[in-house]
């Protein structure tokens, strides 16, 4: 089978969440024995190197172009009425050039990993924006984007406010399109797909959840029992990703003052590349240490005691919750960080709302050896039995391999 994939980044290494579904994605088409082309645009000498690695790797064929002046792009789009993403995402070379594949070689799916990249087939030449009769047109939105920005504008204040509701609205309006196009419409979860049946006020048939997995090779218990005498808090993430930076702000101002005074020996590490400067200036408190980028994650799960995942906006699925259940790390967070993962309070994490329940949770795993044990157990056993990386990624195969309607 020959696939092309248009993805909004090179998914290598995969060091952050869309990057590490999509890799392990194409893994397991290369395993199955498919020809992949993937066309994306590159920020840097740097990632194009990593291009060239991946395509050493892996066997694939990576057409890469320079992503270019993006904050022209983006407002020429604004003057257009496109969406911001969408224009971010968009290049004429890397169009031209999978026009140019497209026409020139036999292809029977092309695949889009972010919404964004359906441009690519919208403005396309006619064998690119029509549907072809032996072609399976598929797109991962992983997450309902339009409803991100919602949240994103809820929390912010003007003139971010505005530029946030445009993005909400244009992309409202884009994601129904993308909708009427495509074969199939993954998404991570069903509360995707529900999200995205109320604002169609449809329930059409081409909505398809496939969720994450957890490399369970990768991300595994630690050998010796933690220290749990020791109350050392965990949060991961790229940190300069508005609800990661902002899940840590409220963290950091509402719950860290009254969790200091009952736990003074209360460490917190926050893990993750980018740190913004809200974010770096956190370390001010010695005992909060901001690491940056990390080469070996898991060694911070395995030293940690507590995960904490304070998310106020959030969509879809999280991987660093996935990957601290299996570690058999417990958990505490919001209900829009469990959202989306089939887990339940009180058996496989916690949950917590205000400050007060923060505390109370955090120091509940702390005081309660019987509770962190059983948590840690069930989260662990959980993501052994459901996110299984093979399973998801094969529904996805089934996908490519179904016949065309009519």
């Amino acid at each position: 089978m020959n696939i092309v994939v248009l993805s909004h980044r090179l998914p290598f290494p995969p060091n952050k969440g869309e990057k590490i579904r999509t890799y392990n994605q194409l893994e397991h088409l290369r395993k199955q024995g498919c020809t992949v082309t993937i066309f994306c645009t590159i920020d840097s000498e740097e990632e194009l190197a990593l291009a060239r690695q991946y395509e050493n790797e892996s066997g694939f064929k990576v057409e890469t172009v320079s992503s270019g002046l993006k904050k022209p792009a983006m407002l020429i789009g604004l003057l257009s009425g496109r969406a911001l993403t969408v224009s971010n995402f968009y290049n004429r070379t890397l169009q031209t050039r999978f026009n140019a594949f497209i026409q020139h070689n036999e292809v029977d799916a092309i695949y889009c990993t972010s919404s964004a990249m359906a441009e690519y087939l919208f403005k396309g030449d006619s064998t690119v924006t029509q549907k072809v009769a032996d072609r399976r047109d598929l797109i991962d939105f992983m997450d309902l984007d339009s409803d991100k920005w919602r949240q994103y504008r809820e929390v912010s204040s003007f003139p971010m406010s505005l530029v946030y509701r445009y993005e909400e609205s244009t992309l409202t309006q884009y994601e129904s399109r993308i909708q009427q196009r495509f074969d199939e419409c993954i998404f991570i979860s069903s509360n995707e797909v529900e999200l995205f049946n109320m604002k169609l006020n449809d329930q059409p048939a081409n909505l398809k959840v496939i969720g994450n997995g957890v490399d369970v090779k990768a991300f595994h218990p630690p050998d010796r029992p933690r220290k749990k005498d020791q109350l050392s808090l965990l949060f991961s993430g790229v940190m300069d990703y508005l609800p990661n930076e902002n899940a840590m702000r409220w963290f950091v101002d509402n719950v860290w003052p009254e969790l200091t005074e009952t736990y003074p020996q209360v460490k917190l590490v926050i893990a993750g590349m980018n740190p913004s400067q809200s974010i770096i200036n956190m370390a001010d408190d010695e005992r909060i240490t901001v690491t940056g980028y990390v080469d070996d994650m898991l060694a911070c799960y395995h030293e940690a005691t507590v995960f904490i995942a304070p998310f106020q906006i959030a969509r879809g699925v999280q991987n660093k919750i996935l990957q601290a259940f299996s570690c058999g790390l417990p958990v505490v967070t919001t209900e829009v960080g469990a959202e989306g993962i089939e887990c339940s309070d009180g058996t496989h994490y916690l949950k917590a709302t205000t400050q007060q329940e923060f505390v109370r949770q955090i120091g509940k795993l702390h005081d309660d050896p019987r509770c962190y044990s059983r948590i840690a157990a069930n989260a662990l056993e959980l993501v052994n039995d459901k996110f299984s990386w093979e399973a998801s990624n094969e529904e996805l195969y089934e996908l490519f391999k179904q016949p065309l309607a009519g």
